[in-house]
């Protein structure tokens, strides 16, 4: 408790003493006070024009916007998914089938191959943005089925 005194009272005679240093006292005279402030900095240059804004992300083929064609959807689902050549030509065609060149996402495989959670729910985005009703869905489900399912 009595360090806490201490400390306080410290604390008080520094915050006097700092008020009292700054001011002028009742003998301080006009001639004794401090110089007038250095003028006012002149204004800033002219801004320069702002720069232009950047141009837009290059969109990502197959995450942002489709694959520009079946040949690049399949090779990017050979080398990317891993998966067999076979598999990715006849999913690639059923899904230009079914749905379109439009369609030509990583989603497909990830999705429909794969089985893959995010794949899923980047489809399910897609069906609702375009449209595509349950049965459409199923029909798409079953054609891509087919490629990776042996009998």
């Amino acid at each position: 408790m009595k360090a806490f005194l201490v400390i306080a009272a410290a604390f008080a005679a520094i915050s006097v003493s700092a008020c009292d240093s700054g001011g002028g006292d009742a003998n301080t005279t006009t001639a004794e006070a401090p110089a007038a402030t250095a003028p006012a900095a002149s204004p800033p240059p002219a801004s320069e024009p702002a720069p232009a804004p950047a141009e837009p992300a290059a969109e990502l083929a197959g995450l942002a916007a489709p694959f520009a064609s079946q040949a690049d959807w399949t090779a990017a689902c050979v080398a990317d998914a891993k998966l067999d050549k076979s598999i990715c030509e006849c999913a690639g065609a059923a899904t230009v089938k079914t749905l379109g060149d439009k369609a030509l996402f990583t989603w497909v495989w990830e999705g429909y191959i794969q089985r893959s959670g995010m794949g899923q729910v980047r489809s399910k985005k897609w069906f609702t943005d375009n449209g595509v009703d349950t049965a459409g869905q199923q029909k798409f489900a079953d054609e891509v089925g087919k490629c990776y399912v042996t009998q």
